[in-house]
């Protein structure tokens, strides 16, 4: 599906973790909240139908801000 895409998260403590994207100027484009309960667990993210073409970094942060995962990735 257009503007949707899945995180698997692996092997990372239960908890609550922050899930941010922004585009290449800093600008938030979605932020969300995921509850870790199992060592394998996958999320679907869906992005906005009418979001740029561009490149874009996902950033993931623990219940204390600490950032555990970042990546770019590309919206064609």
């Amino acid at each position: 599906t257009e503007n949707q895409f899945t995180v698997q998260f692996s092997q990372l403590p239960a908890g609550t973790y922050s899930l941010i994207i922004t585009d290449v100027m800093g600008r938030q484009v979605v932020q969300r909240l995921i509850t870790i309960n199992n060592e394998e667990q996958t999320e679907n993210i869906k992005l906005y139908p009418n979001t740029a073409k561009g490149i874009y970094l996902i950033k993931v942060s623990d219940n204390r801000g600490v950032s555990v995962h970042t990546k770019k990735f590309i919206v064609q």
